[in-house]
């Protein structure tokens, strides 16, 4: 998320079970965590619109990985 959404998110938190505080996440954004190579997914949609995103990728994953025990490359 952008990091003013990560601020307000935490600042406004009351009572929360989370750690995170505000100390807490301008350490994490002044960290170089590298590249992401993970799939990006935008959760501003309807849950229907994201899980749909969500299992066809899953899905796509585990066809590549059966294709490549099969073939070996």
């Amino acid at each position: 998320a952008d990091p003013s959404v990560l601020w307000r998110r935490v600042s406004e938190r009351k009572g929360s079970p989370s750690d995170a505080t505000i100390d807490i996440l301008s350490r994490q954004l002044q960290r170089d965590a590298g590249p992401m190579s993970w799939r990006k997914i935008e959760a501003n949609r309807k849950v229907t619109e994201i899980t749909a995103e969500m299992v066809a990728s899953v899905e796509g994953a585990v066809s590549s990985a059966a294709g490549f025990r099969k073939t070996g490359s």
